[in-house]
């Protein structure tokens, strides 16, 4: 029975890194000032690591927020993922992107950090919401790519 227990201790042991899967932290809020200096905003960092053999980032869910999403910050990593991948912020479960199609083919390329704006319409305006948020990075094929995005969030 000893044997049979080590064996499959074994065999799982070395069968993880097939069911490695990528991760993202989200931070803490951080309050921050807008450009102009007067007006305050929180920023969420969220930094990510693809799968080591699928290249897939999870989705990152941000709870309880509220107010008007100005921008997300995007900063490629030392393992870049791949150029324009895609990113959408959408409302809880409502596949409604706040992004409005803005995060879509972002350039990834070393040092191009992107501010991305969302667009209501054709026009970049902030984008009012309440709840949770769901965040969804596609099109990568580098394993192992990271990178860290800020949404930036006025009251």
């Amino acid at each position: 029975m000893k044997k049979v227990l080590l064996a499959i201790a074994i065999v799982l042991l070395f069968a993880t890194d097939g069911f490695s899967v990528g991760t993202c932290t989200v931070g803490d809020p951080q309050r921050t000032k807008l450009i102009n200096g007067n007006a305050t905003a929180v920023m969420i960092s969220v930094s990510c690591t693809a799968d080591a053999a699928a290249a897939t980032f999870p989705e990152s869910t941000i709870s309880n927020v509220g107010g008007f999403l100005m921008a997300v910050y995007f900063d490629p990593g030392a393992t870049a993922p791949t150029n324009l991948m895609d990113m959408t912020v959408e409302l809880g479960a409502t596949n409604f992107d706040l992004m409005g199609g803005a995060a879509a083919n972002i350039t990834t390329s070393a040092n191009a950090n992107a501010i991305i704006t969302p667009l209501v319409g054709a026009v970049s305006a902030p984008a009012g919401f309440a709840g949770d948020l769901t965040v969804t990075l596609t099109g990568n094929s580098v394993n192992s790519a990271t990178l860290t995005y800020y949404l930036i969030i006025a009251p």
